[in-house]
């Protein structure tokens, strides 16, 4: 009976994890809709919203169900749901990847263009900055403290990372952007560190 009753709650585990990682992808999904397709907010809204009704139904019958089929029949019945779902969306999305690979390949050019162009303007300004490979970069200024340029690009709307850490207290962590908005975050940084 033990052994059961794990192996029931590690299955109703792996379904909340699944569920995680729905929620999770869910975001992508729709920026993926908004930028490829041209989808509204109000639809990309809207969707998001299905998706919660749908969560809320998921839960309402992991509730339910045990009293109808019992608990074993209930988490394989959603677990193969999920199994069922991620499926699809597995079939789905790999023949859209795979037709979208110049598309990726551009904007991923595009994002390191605008990283290393970001990079040397920081750098000529007198930031110490960390070789990234990513779609951010980890600087520090030798004369204000990061909390300082934080504070500063805040009041003007401009948003960054900061933490509060000993080793890297000094440091904040920016997202690379659009060329504009990477040209708005090296003015900012320009005029609070020559102030």
């Amino acid at each position: 009976m033990e052994q059961q009753n794990t192996r029931l709650r590690n299955a109703g585990f792996a379904t909340f994890f699944f569920s995680g990682i729905c929620a999770i992808s869910a975001g992508v999904v729709v920026s993926l809709l908004q930028e490829r397709y041209g989808f509204a907010y109000g639809m990309t809204g809207t969707l998001l919203s299905l998706m919660s009704i749908g969560n809320l139904l998921a839960g309402l019958l992991m509730g339910m169900l045990p009293s109808a089929l019992g608990m074993k029949r209930s988490v394989l019945l959603l677990t193969i749901g999920y199994a069922v779902g991620y499926s699809l969306m597995g079939l789905t999305g790999a023949v859209a990847a795979l037709e979208d690979g110049p598309y990726f390949e551009e904007m991923r050019e595009r994002v390191i263009r605008t990283r290393e162009r970001t990079e040397e303007r920081l750098r000529a300004m007198g930031f110490a900055v960390l070789e990234s490979k990513a779609n951010f970069l980890f600087v520090s200024h030798p004369k204000r403290t990061g909390k300082a340029l934080l504070d500063g690009l805040r009041e003007q709307g401009i948003l960054v990372r900061w933490f509060d850490r000993p080793r890297i207290g000094n440091y904040l962590r920016i997202s690379v952007g659009t060329d504009d908005e990477m040209d708005a975050l090296c003015a900012s940084l320009k005029a609070l560190t020559e102030g």
